[in-house]
């Protein structure tokens, strides 16, 4: 029997929901192509009633349940802040509750999740207000990052897109070729995206993603530092943080991954099946 896939996993949390409720590095500091907002005109968004205490320091990370958590990856820290829900339009009526598939934090300091459906705004200290953006029309997109205030996501079809954080419209920037498919995450890391992907056999690799084309540049397999050195996948979350970079996986693990090969050293097993994460750095 084959090992079950994001899109099964994804179809079995969306039904248990409806039940409860009813590039190298070199190469990408070239921007995307696409309209993007210029840095020094911030969006007109509200801060004061979503954004925790600037002083904190920690990144997000979400489970298959849609539960939003704080994380510390150095300190090995996971602390729940609550359900992601957008509030009913009308009084009586049950909130929404999205699965999301991951995050992306921006970098004037607001977090954001993508379901298999829509975008959604996240209220970083009351999740149960978060609010619905809109659909975005994509088919499975997977990992999501933010390119300055944009949204950016790769699919389970191997596509790369930009996404507007106003209105969740996609925007392709191009294929990652090679037959990759999207599987986890997408993240910034030393100056350049790197993405957990599958290949034609879903097999789990991380690979480089030049921004302006969303070609995709193997790193190498994802296998453990540890045991028998097997492979490693689910490899839904990836995280940056002082220039080390975490993955966490849909069976609870939390991992150190080595850039440059791509072997992951275990860190920690928890209980908790991650669904998505990302860095959180405000500027």
């Amino acid at each position: 029997m084959r090992p079950p896939t994001r899109h099964d996993l994804l179809s079995c949390a969306l039904l248990c929901c409806a039940l409860s409720l009813c590039a190298a590095p070199s190469a990408a500091q070239d921007a995307p192509k696409g309209d993007l907002p210029r840095e020094d005109l911030p969006r007109k968004l509200p801060r004061e009633d979503t954004q925790p205490d600037p002083k904190e320091v920690y990144d997000f990370a979400v489970d298959f349940e849609g539960k939003l958590y704080r994380v510390n990856c150095e300190k090995l820290e996971f602390k729940p802040v609550g359900r992601v829900e957008v509030p009913a339009a009308e009084e009586g009526s049950p909130p929404e509750r999205p699965v999301l598939c991951d995050l992306a934090a921006t970098a004037d300091g607001h977090l954001y999740g993508i379901s298999t459906e829509a975008v959604y705004h996240i209220n970083l200290v009351d999740p149960s207000k978060s609010r619905r953006v809109g659909a975005h029309g994509l088919e499975d997109p997977y990992g999501m990052c933010a390119v300055g205030n944009v949204l950016l996501a790769n699919t389970r079809a191997g596509q790369v897109h930009l996404i507007d954080r106003d209105t969740a419209k996609p925007n392709e920037v191009g294929p990652m070729g090679s037959g990759w498919a999207a599987s986890g995450d997408v993240t910034w890391f030393d100056g350049g995206l790197i993405s957990s992907v599958k290949d034609p056999a879903r097999v789990e690799h991380l690979v480089w993603l030049e921004p302006r084309t969303g070609k995709a540049k193997l790193v190498g397999k994802l296998r453990r530092a540890w045991g028998t050195g097997g492979s490693v996948g689910a490899v839904f979350g990836l995280i940056e943080r002082k220039g080390v970079l975490y993955g966490l996986t849909s069976t609870g693990d939390v991992l150190q991954i080595d850039p440059k090969t791509a072997r992951c050293k275990l860190l920690k097993r928890t209980k908790i099946r991650w669904w998505g994460a990302t860095s959180y750095t405000r500027f």
